[in-house]
């Protein structure tokens, strides 16, 4: 097919050329099968007279099949390329592809990708800022309930690490004195009663400084997990952590884990962004001044508009 010859008789006819594989691309598969059922008619002219260009009506059937199931997965790429995706739209679009993928039973292909995907999710939710993130976002937090210990307990250890809480308190504030234990009583039984006085203080301490720090972070995700999942989902999950109605504590925990990068896509877009930027007619420019510039190119909302 892209031989020069055929190459020139696809242009005078008004064909687009075809498309290669490249390892390299993403979706490259799924573009030179989409190119070769567009060019169908092309193909079947040329098998006039020709073998070597003949497919049968069987292998076409085949062939838009693996187009329709490698389309979905290009599909879910393209979308995890978006700018602004966060940890849920992550999640959900990975499900939705699975669960379709799944449905195609009769497919090799399709069953290949979707155990794949399994095998792949138990790596990717080991990540527990992915797993909290995704249980904060009230659209898709039914995803995690495989995994709500974990996103509970990552929660929990955000929220103290945002209140600057540290987990061991100074001496001075955790333990009491126990120096009376060393009293100059000589009396054992005194002794003895001191050190139980000493323990149940320390008890009540402990008590009070879990209570003081987990009973208000426990509180709100019980509060939260019995609300109704939000079934809107045209509105962004910063609009929805804004809003009122969502837990005052949690709004906190919930902007930082959803604003933290899930692909490399951002980054990768920002290095892109920089050889523009820092290019061989700026080339002096200061790493103060590139930056300022990168900043301000990356968080522009009047892309999105």
């Amino acid at each position: 097919m892209r031989r020069p010859k055929i190459m020139s008789s696809l242009d005078n006819d008004g064909y687009n050329r075809p498309k290669l594989d490249m390892e390299t691309r993403w979706g490259s598969t799924y573009k030179m099968i989409d190119r070769l059922c567009e060019l169908q008619p092309a193909i079947d002219k040329l098998a006039v007279g020709n073998d070597d260009f003949m497919v049968s009506e069987e292998n076409w059937r085949k062939i838009r099949h693996l187009k329709e199931v490698l389309s979905a997965a290009f599909v879910t790429t393209t979308r995890l390329e978006e700018e602004h995706l966060t940890p849920g739209d992550f999640v959900r679009e990975w499900a939705a592809l699975h669960h379709l993928l799944s449905t195609k039973t009769t497919c090799v292909v399709s069953s290949t990708i979707a155990g794949e995907m399994v095998r792949r999710k138990n790596l990717l939710f080991n990540n527990r800022i992915l797993v909290a993130a995704t249980f904060l976002d009230p659209r898709y937090r039914i995803l995690m309930k495989d995994y709500s210990s974990e996103a509970k307990a990552t929660v929990a250890n955000t929220y103290r690490r945002l209140q600057n809480i540290e987990e061991c308190e100074t001496d001075s504030t955790m333990s009491p004195d126990i120096s009376i234990v060393n009293s100059s009583s000589s009396d054992e039984q005194e002794t003895r009663d001191n050190f139980d006085s000493i323990l149940h203080q320390m008890e009540m301490t402990e008590n009070e400084r879990s209570h003081k720090m987990e009973s208000p972070i426990h509180h709100s995700i019980r509060n939260y997990e019995k609300q109704k999942p939000i079934r809107n989902k045209q509105n962004s999950v910063f609009e929805i952590i804004n809003d009122e109605k969502y837990d005052t504590i949690l709004r906190p925990i919930a902007q930082t884990l959803s604003a933290l990068p899930v692909t490399q896509v951002s980054c990768e877009r920002l290095f892109s962004l920089m050889t523009l930027i820092f290019s061989d007619w700026r080339s002096h420019m200061k790493p103060d001044l590139l930056q300022a510039i990168l900043i301000i190119k990356a968080n522009d909302l009047s892309k999105t508009d």
